[in-house]
């Protein structure tokens, strides 16, 4: 009589065996594989810099070679060599990076991202608090893909305005087998609750993360965010890079800089990368002090803190100038804010309460509702009275 084949003997005979255990070593491999086993040329990126890459210059706003600028740009640079020297080790990189305004993290991080979707059949994503960063982002990527010759780079299958798409997934190559390299990259508003569905997005920047407050409350906000993290797998090389400015000392952001600080995993058991970029880091914020500048002529209740930061390595009269100039002149004398916008060191930039009591997307979705007023009155000091003095405003 013959035997019964039951499931059990799905995997007994010797081919599956051998065949299984292949597969097991292969996806070992591919957990302990590095983007440079995968064949990422650090020297052809750099050459691709030196010839092809563009950026927005901050002075002149007109995109100009980035090569010669990267080499002046000590914050872009030392963030490159980190995000890559982190990737030259197996397993899942992630990195927070804390820094002011304007000091291009995001470009170099998106080029990176760039350079590895064009080798690697990846999916990446960029995540911003609004509509139009988002939109931005991806034209860096875009303009930066536009300007390199065709014969250095693979064929782009999609281009629309939140999304680059690599690969001919169409049905005449798929029945040739050949569908050509396939990758994306694709921009993203933080709203709503999953962002980011499906798993297998290996490249993820969270660009401004301490500001995602269009997605609800502090709690709402880690939920999106722990979501989209949860979409790129921990198994394999992976990279995520969530930067952004202070937003106030609460939520997921401030939260996971500190433990990454302290060398502790995250909630999730997740060890993230710190990296803080002071504003005395960026070569724009220095000012050349004007001829017999009066340093007595400040406020008091900064003195204490300007000291502090003088002490610090790297600081000069020049960035000094710059703090003071920039407090005076685009913060109305808030010091907190500038430590938020321009911090000297992590722990200033988390100081000020940058998170209204009245999260700003509910202001806003009322709006529509406000009529104007039926009368409008203007509040006149009456004779003899005098308002506050500019010395008892800074008292205050």
């Amino acid at each position: 009589m013959a035997k019964l084949w039951v499931p059990e003997d799905l995997f007994d005979n010797v081919t599956d065996q051998v065949e299984r255990q292949q597969d097991q070593l292969q996806q070992q491999a591919d957990a302990n594989a590095t983007i440079y086993d995968m064949g990422f040329d650090p020297r052809r990126f750099e050459s691709r810099i030196s010839r092809f890459y563009q950026i927005e210059d901050k002075q002149t706003r007109l995109m100009v070679p980035w090569g010669p600028l990267l080499s002046q740009r000590r914050a872009q640079k030392r963030l490159m060599r980190d995000i890559l020297q982190a990737l030259q080790k197996p397993g899942p990189v992630r990195m927070l990076v804390l820094k002011g305004r304007r000091v291009g993290s995001s470009t170099a991080t998106i080029l990176i991202m760039l350079e590895l979707v064009m080798m690697l059949p990846w999916r990446a994503a960029i995540i911003a608090h609004s509509d139009e960063s988002a939109r931005t982002l991806l034209d860096i990527a875009r303009r930066t893909f536009q300007r390199i010759p065709a014969s250095e780079k693979p064929p782009l299958y999609k281009d629309n305005e939140m999304r680059l798409e690599w690969g001919e997934p169409r049905k005449f190559n798929r029945a040739r087998g050949s569908i050509g390299h396939q990758a994306s990259l694709a921009a993203y508003t933080a709203k709503g609750n999953y962002v980011l569905s499906a798993a297998g997005t290996s490249l993820l920047l969270l660009s401004e993360a301490a500001k995602y407050d269009t997605v609800g409350d502090l709690n709402a906000q880690m939920r999106f965010i722990l979501s989209a993290i949860g979409s790129v797998p921990t198994v394999g090389p992976s990279l995520i890079v969530a930067e952004t400015t202070a937003n106030g000392p609460e939520g997921w952001y401030p939260e996971t800089f500190k433990r990454a600080a302290e060398r502790k995993p995250d909630a999730t058991g997740t060890t993230w990368i710190p990296h803080f970029i002071s504003y005395l880091d960026d070569e724009s914020c220095a000012m050349a002090v004007p001829e017999k500048y009066n340093w007595n002529d400040w406020p008091k209740e900064d003195r204490p803190k300007e000291i502090y930061i003088s002490n610090l390595q790297g600081c000069t009269k020049e960035h000094l100038y710059f703090r003071r100039w920039k407090i005076e002149n685009d913060m109305n004398m808030d010091f907190q804010a500038f430590d938020q916008e321009f911090p000297a060191t992590a722990g200033l930039a988390f100081i000020s309460s940058g998170r209204r009591a009245i999260p700003a997307h509910y202001i806003n979705q009322q709006l529509q509702f406000l009529q104007d007023p039926i009368a409008r009155y203007e509040c006149i000091l009456a004779p003899g009275m005098r308002g506050p003095t500019q010395q008892g405003v800074q008292n205050a």
